[in-house]
């Protein structure tokens, strides 16, 4: 799955049967610049406040997510990665990834999901990207964002591999006796 925000919401790669929401929980704009252009920026940070993806992995075991992020100077600076298994109204626990924004440059970041079975063939997937304070420029270094400071993603990928089910052998006996190297049963 992956999103480059030239289209707005919509990934530009979508897992076969599956759907995917992308949302802040104070608002945010589509479209604004990102890294590469189009991006998903939002202003108004506190802490705990968090961007979220909503995703499928049935037919896949999710490995990594990758993205970019920069925040303007009075915008949030440190991230943790939490993630549920039972959808939005589940539990959430911390993946122990955190991460910190680029102070007015863009900045790779990545999270690693390979250890977390619980999201393998889910239809019920969520990741959320939380705030955890401070200001991009260091000042403050903890506690809210200032009001207009923005943050901003791009570039959002969501890596998996596909579940290989191999054919199933069923062997029964028959009193059939095979000698080794011979070509014909007897």
């Amino acid at each position: 799955i992956n999103w480059d925000f030239t289209s707005g919401n919509t990934p530009n790669t979508n897992l076969p049967g599956g759907t995917t929401n992308l949302s802040f929980n104070t608002g945010g704009t589509n479209g604004t610049t990102g890294c590469t252009g189009s991006g998903f920026s939002t202003n108004n940070w506190n802490v705990n406040e968090y961007f979220q993806i909503e995703f499928s992995t049935v037919g896949y075991n999710l490995t990594t997510m990758t993205f970019n992020v920069r925040s303007s100077g009075t915008g949030p600076l440190n991230f943790r990665v939490e993630y549920s298994s039972t959808g939005t109204g589940g539990a959430f626990t911390d993946l122990g990834s955190n991460f910190t924004s680029g102070n007015g440059v863009c900045v790779g970041r990545s999270a690693d999901f390979t250890s977390i079975n619980a999201l393998d063939n889910n239809a019920n997937v969520v990741v959320r990207l939380v705030f955890t304070g401070g200001e991009a420029d260091g000042t403050p270094a903890t506690g809210d964002a200032a009001g207009a400071g923005t943050f901003r993603i791009d570039d959002l990928v969501i890596n998996g591999s596909a579940i290989v089910v191999g054919p199933e052998i069923n062997v029964q006996g028959n009193s059939t006796t095979i000698t080794d190297g011979d070509a014909t049963p007897s």
